[in-house]
């Protein structure tokens, strides 16, 4: 076992974060944030092919070898699924193979494998087979459904992260999103068609629960590709990919430095300086907590940074320890939620060596559900071979100003119902 010394300093009585455990493994890094199963349990993969399945207490269930490094999905029976570029594989929930999918031509990248919201599963292989759908036809029974091609044409493409949406193209009821080879592409699940391709963004695109725009950054696009709206932020200011809340709420940090909170209409609402640079924002299922990894003093993110998503005041932040070779962590994944919020999962590596983990942060949130919504949980990447335990965790709060408010108007809201019904007739969250 593998145990650490952290601290958690708590902005406010409302928070009560805390390290729960980790998971060490002997691989070099982790690129995939782990997947949550409908039973709480935890998976992840590394860049060695292996996969393990953790309880949600921290205890390891079992871990297998040859399984996949690009991403990992469980499926609403359980099924794990996951792949590289060479085969997409599927697991039963003990952790045995329940088949192989070979893909031929092998892929040069393959940028993702996830769960649709069908059911079936979907690749997307830059080169290669390109965007492919599988039908999980049972034991030893993988189904090719379609595939269309994506041309690998950029220098570096590396691993990103499949979006679903509702369609608005005729014929078409669903579609997935992605971005590579400097372009963001849909297909529509259905047969594969394209229903758009869109040049720039370089950022992994995320779909809206609410009124089912696709965002990048600073702005949100119809289901067809058609801008609805740009926010305004500084001039040359930088930004990351967004986080969208269950009622719509798109979070960006604008500058390494500040978190921007936006409407349904791209009105900004408020604004929290954070007082130091992070990465990518998290925000979890019930909107109450946004969790971004800190930069440190390195280029590598060496701490988990929550504020409150309501009004980005500080919550707490979550350094985390140097590895037993003394040297420290870095986060190479995003934030994975439990269902009700209260449990935060990362991957974290230490350079140098190969050394892995998988990081359980109770996120001190009561976990009440204010709403319903869906919350990315992609997959993880790490070769493990041991348990961690319970052990503390160090931490500051870096102050935040909140400021700046936001409103929608009276047809936004009507046409946002409308949506809305529309969604639980396909039972799209």
């Amino acid at each position: 076992a593998v145990f650490a010394l952290l601290f958690v300093t708590v902005a406010g009585a409302a928070s009560a974060a805390q390290f729960k455990w980790r998971v060490a493994t002997n691989a070099p890094y982790s690129q995939v944030r782990p997947a949550v199963g409908p039973d709480g349990s935890v998976y992840a993969v590394d860049v060695f092919d292996n996969l393990i399945a953790v309880a949600p207490d921290g205890t390891e269930l079992w871990r297998v070898a040859n399984a996949g490094s690009k991403g990992v999905d469980v499926g609403g029976d359980g099924t794990i699924y996951t792949g590289n570029e060479s085969w997409i594989k599927a697991f039963n929930p003990d952790g045995s193979l329940k088949w192989t999918y070979t893909q031929d031509p092998r892929a040069f990248v393959l940028i993702d494998v996830a769960v649709g919201p069908d059911g079936h599963i979907y690749a997307v292989a830059s080169s290669g087979m390109g965007v492919f759908s599988l039908a999980d036809g049972g034991p030893g029974n993988p189904i090719l459904r379609w595939q269309t091609p994506e041309a690998y044409t950029r220098i570096f493409v590396g691993y990103t992260e499949i979006a679903f949406g509702l369609s608005t193209t005729p014929g078409c009821i669903q579609q997935l999103y992605f971005y590579a080879n400097s372009h963001t592409r849909a297909v529509c699940l259905e047969d594969g068609s394209s229903i758009f391709e869109l040049g720039g963004g370089n950022t992994r695109p995320k779909v809206s629960p609410v009124d089912n725009t696709w965002h990048r950054g600073d702005s949100a696009y119809s289901p067809d590709g058609v801008l609805q709206w740009r926010a305004e932020f500084p001039l040359f200011a930088g930004f990351t990919e967004p986080s969208l809340a269950w009622d719509g709420t798109h979070y960006t940090v604008v500058s390494g430095n500040e978190l921007y909170a936006l409407d349904l209409l791209g009105t900004v609402q408020w604004t929290a300086a954070l007082n130091e640079v992070v990465g990518l924002p998290d925000v979890d299922p019930t909107k109450s907590v946004v969790i971004m990894p800190t930069s440190g003093l390195s280029t590598s993110p060496l701490a988990l940074k929550a504020v409150s998503a309501v009004d980005g005041s500080p919550l707490w932040r979550i350094e985390f320890p140097a590895d037993d070779s003394g040297l420290d962590q870095a986060i190479s994944s995003g934030v994975a939620y439990s269902a009700n919020g209260d449990t935060a999962y990362v991957m974290t590596f230490v350079s140098g060596v190969n050394k892995t983990y998988l990081n359980a942060v109770d996120t001190g949130q009561s976990g009440a559900d204010t709403g319903s919504g869906a919350v990315d949980t992609g997959s993880g990447t790490v070769d493990m071979d041991q348990n961690g335990a319970d052990t503390g965790l160090s931490s500051v709060v870096t102050g935040t100003d909140a400021v700046g408010t936001g409103s929608f108007n009276a047809a936004a809201l009507a046409f946002l119902a409308g949506v809305m019904a529309i969604m639980r007739v396909f039972d799209i969250t």
